[in-house]
Formats: C-alpha cells, sequence, structure tokens
C-alpha cells in the first residue's frame, strides 16, 4: 500500500513540535548567559573606571576653583563641598587639596543667609556640574539597561553630590524642593556647616537634604517633622513633646504621655499613624507604633532597593523610582496591639503565632514593637501588594522573607545581613516544598527546619562572591512569583547545573561558618 501523499507533510508537523519547544529552551539559556556576560562586563568596567573617573573630577573641581579665586566671585558653599563629597565617593584618596582650597576661597567669597550667589558663578557651577556628572549618568543609564539596578543606584548618589539639583534624576524620582522658608519653619539643618572637621563635612554632606517625597513635602509645608518615637509632630511644639506631652489628634487637645496611651489603648480609640506608604493603627504605646511605623518605612525603602528588579515588570516605574520605593499605591494597612492576648482575639490569629499577614484583606497583624516576625510578615505584605498574586513555590516566598527578617541598622539605613548558614536539610526535599500543604506538613514534622534552609538558600543567592548570583535570582524570584518560570529552575537562571549550585551553596556555607 502506496503511502499516504500528507504523510511527509505530518511527519514534518510532528517534528517541527518536538524542536520548537527545544529551540525555545536553548534560546532562553543563550539570553541568560548573555544578560549575565553584560552584567559581570559592566560591573568589571565600573570597577575599573572609579579611579579615572576620581582624577578627571578631581582636575575639574580644581580648574573650577582657581576660577573662582581669579573672578573673586561670591559662592554657594555648599555646592562646592557637594563637588568634593562626589570625589570623595569615588576615591578618598583623590580629594587631595580640594578642601584646602574650598576652605581659603570661602573665608571671604561665601555667601551668608538669603544672600545670593553672584550670576557668573552660578553660570560656571552649572557647566563644571555638566562636566562632572555626564560620566556616571551615562554609567546609571547602562547600569539600569542591564539590570544592575543597586549599581544605578550608587551612580545616582554619585551625581547627585556633584549636583543636587539634576533635573532628569529628581524628575524621574517625582521629588520636591524645599524652600528655605520651609527649611527655617521645620528646623531643617545642614550638617555639613556644623563642623570644621573635614571629613565629617564629606560624610555628613546630604544631597537630598532640600529633596523629599511629595507626602513629605505637605507635611513640612504645614510645619510637621517626623520623630522616630512620636511620629508625626509640630517642629514649633518640639520642646513640649520632649517634656512628656503630646498633641491627641482624636481629643484635639494636648495629654501627657501617659494618659494619651491610656486612652488610645482601647478598642475603637487606637493609635493612628500615616507615612508616606504605610496605615498603621493599633493599642500598643505610642513610642512603640510609632517605631514600627518608622522601621517597616525604612524596611519598605531597603525592599525596593534590594528587589528593584522584582517589581520593574511592565516598565511603569523608572528604575530609580523603584529603587528607592518611590511608587504609588494605597497606604499598607498595620495593626500593632499592645499584647499577645490582644492579638490573638483581635487579629483572630493562632494561639502560637507572633504576627500574620492576611492576602485576603492586604493587613499585618502584631503586637508590642518591632520584631523578626514584623519584617518577616511585612515582606509578603509588600510582594503581595505590588504583585497581586503568587504563583511561586512556597519555599521560595518563605525564602526571601526568611532573607529579609534579619535586618539590621546601619548609618540610619536597615540592611539585610542574611541568614546564618543551615546545611541541614538535603536541597531537594527544600525544592520540593511547593504549596502550603506540603510546606506545613513538613513544618510541624520533626524533619530539619525549611524554614532555615530555605533562608540560607536565599542568603547564598543573595550575597555569594560578591553578589554575583543576586541579579540573577532576583529575575528568577520575580518571573516565579507572576507564573512565568516556565518550571524552570533556580539553578537554571544562575547559570549552573543542579551538582554546581549544590557544591557552590555547600561550599560557600563551610567557608562562611
Amino acid at each position: 500500500m502506496p503511502d499516504h501523499p500528507l504523510k511527509p507533510v505530518l511527519l514534518a508537523l510532528f517534528v517541527c513540535t518536538l524542536i520548537t519547544p527545544l529551540a525555545r529552551a536553548d534560546a532562553w539559556f543563550e539570553q541568560r548567559e548573555k544578560l549575565r556576560t553584560q552584567r559581570a562586563e559592566f560591573i568589571e568596567q565600573l570597577q575599573a573606571s572609579r579611579v579615572e573617573r576620581a582624577e578627571a573630577a578631581n582636575a575639574r573641581i580644581m580648574e573650577f576653583l582657581d576660577l573662582i579665586d581669579e573672578k573673586n566671585w561670591k559662592i554657594d558653599e555648599r555646592a562646592l563641598w557637594g563637588m568634593c563629597a562626589g570625589v570623595f565617593r569615588l576615591d578618598r584618596n583623590h580629594v587631595r587639596d580640594i578642601p584646602r582650597r574650598i576652605d581659603e576661597i570661602t573665608e571671604d567669597q561665601a555667601v551668608s543667609g538669603r544672600e545670593k550667589p553672584d550670576r557668573a558663578f552660578e553660570a560656571a557651577l552649572k557647566q563644571a556640574r555638566k562636566d562632572l556628572t555626564e560620566p556616571s549618568y551615562d554609567l546609571l543609564r547602562r547600569a539600569e539597561s542591564v539590570g544592575e539596578v543597586q549599581a544605578a543606584v550608587e551612580l545616582m548618589r554619585e551625581v547627585l553630590c556633584f549636583d543636587p539639583d539634576h533635573k532628569a534624576i529628581r524628575r524621574a524620582l517625582g521629588q520636591v524642593k524645599l524652600s528655605d522658608k520651609v527649611m527655617e519653619k521645620i528646623n531643617r539643618i545642614d550638617e555639613t556647616t556644623t563642623t570644621d572637621n573635614t571629613l565629617e563635612k564629606l560624610l555628613r554632606f546630604d544631597a537630598d537634604l532640600y529633596w523629599v517625597s511629595k507626602f513629605e513635602a505637605e507635611r513640612m509645608k504645614a510645619g510637621l517633622i517626623w520623630n522616630p518615637d512620636r511620629g508625626w509632630m509640630p517642629a514649633k511644639h518640639a520642646d513640649r513633646y520632649d517634656k512628656g506631652f503630646v498633641f491627641s489628634l482624636r481629643r484635639k487637645e494636648w495629654m501627657s504621655l501617659a494618659d494619651a496611651n491610656s486612652y488610645h489603648s482601647r478598642a475603637g480609640r487606637d493609635w493612628e499613624i500615616r507615612t508616606e506608604h504605610l496605615d498603621v493603627r493599633g493599642s500598643t504605646d505610642l513610642e512603640s507604633i510609632s517605631q514600627v511605623a518608622t522601621q517597616l518605612e525604612m524596611m519598605y525603602d531597603e525592599i525596593f532597593y534590594v528587589y528593584a528588579l522584582f517589581f520593574a515588570e511592565g516598565g511603569k516605574y523608572d528604575p530609580l523610582q523603584l529603587a528607592l520605593g518611590l511608587v504609588e499605591h494605597p497606604p499598607m494597612k498595620v495593626w500593632v496591639y499592645r499584647d499577645h492576648a490582644e492579638y490573638v482575639n483581635r487579629a483572630d490569629a493562632v494561639s502560637w503565632s507572633g504576627g500574620i499577614f492576611r492576602p485576603s484583606n492586604g493587613t499585618c497583624y502584631f503586637y508590642g514593637g518591632p520584631s523578626e516576625t514584623m519584617f518577616h510578615e511585612f515582606t509578603h505584605q509588600v510582594l503581595h501588594v505590588m504583585t497581586e498574586k503568587n504563583d511561586a513555590p512556597v519555599w521560595l516566598t518563605e525564602a526571601i522573607a526568611q532573607y529579609t527578617e534579619t535586618a539590621v541598622f546601619h548609618e540610619d539605613r536597615m540592611l539585610f545581613r542574611g541568614a546564618a548558614y543551615y546545611g541541614h536539610l538535603p536541597l531537594d526535599e527544600l525544592f520540593g516544598l511547593k504549596d502550603g500543604n506540603q510546606w506545613y506538613r513538613h513544618v510541624e514534622s520533626d524533619r530539619p527546619s525549611a524554614y532555615a534552609e530555605a533562608g540560607s538558600v536565599a542568603t547564598f543567592c543573595m550575597q555569594a562572591q560578591d553578589g554575583r548570583f543576586r541579579a540573577d535570582f532576583i529575575d528568577y524570584v520575580r518571573d516565579a512569583y507572576r507564573g512565568k518560570d516556565r518550571n524552570r529552575t533556580v539553578w537554571d537562571y544562575l547559570g549552573l547545573s543542579y551538582e554546581e549550585f549544590r557544591v557552590a551553596y555547600h561550599r560557600w556555607g563551610k567557608d562562611r561558618s
């Protein structure tokens, strides 16, 4: 019997159905390898260029100082210290004679009070800033293009030292510049002017001193300042707060702190504190609830800084906005109760828990003050609010929360120090915990801790080999949450085989212990 005339066509179609997915898979791995190479090459070039950029900046600033000296202009001292701070960020060894020259010039030529610098100085300053910022700004845009957002943020801070009013960056961040009148109203002080020590001047230079978010600007224009232990308070009444009094918005009167805490400890009279991204309420004392609001806002910023690539899907925000947490959404709701019994009762929580995030209403519930549990659950809340879905395996969801619950304060910033190496639960067993039922059955068993192993794995992916895997890991987290990982594994994203991943993980752990 002769072959059917369509047989060759059907065979070709059958072969194509086999080859096409394979070709797509190969293309995906090739793209990942290309991206890893681009990132590695960029970071290498960035590090190699630091000294060269510092040398060029030093020369340009000295040229500008010579011009100021020659023309005898009335000048803005802060602008000069910002330039010096920019070189200092690049390479401390290249600051050299700049501070001495600034001191020599500013003795007679620095403006004071509401006095304005000479227009000729401002024109020359504009050109000097352009020359100083262009190299770093070009690198910043390259960093964004390859997904090295943390490098982009560091370059942005470098640019803003040289030029705190950089239009493109401030526009991208959506920030508002405070007037001198508002600065005086809230007693916002430039700390570079409060010391004669050169090193302190450079360390204290704050490029963001005059620049804040729209939310902060509204409150500052109203004369309010943030106190980590009292929340928003009128700057003109700071001394009354220092003496132990607070103004109760609910009762519209001044009260002693003890009386206010007693009044607000009852259901229906809870404290309410609104921050840029949070709506924090509860019956705990004002100091604790204010500290919760302060630390969660700081943690919010750090989550966005570290995981900016995670939130970048769709191109809705500029990468710098994402990295600095300058995104708009309804405030995240957080309740903080005065003790565990009230927490269990009012939050309808299980008695063994210390905090909970409920995706059904997008709210976190805690008691007391800041804690690791609070940081853990708040991580779930931020990722849920920003993605509105989570298709990631449970081990990965918990790994991220375990990593971020290690938050610590360092130089007015919150950092994730990372979890300790665990290495007691086989990796294939951890990676097999994909849904909630599997996870909680394991947690309730006498097996080694899945929480500890997950945190350990996340720390390896974020910090091992000077962060070599970080960007690839965040790409994996992003795709897994959105259900776009197509059953590819974490080691696929990192460019490793499973065995290479396992060996590298345990070697990292042994070196770390």
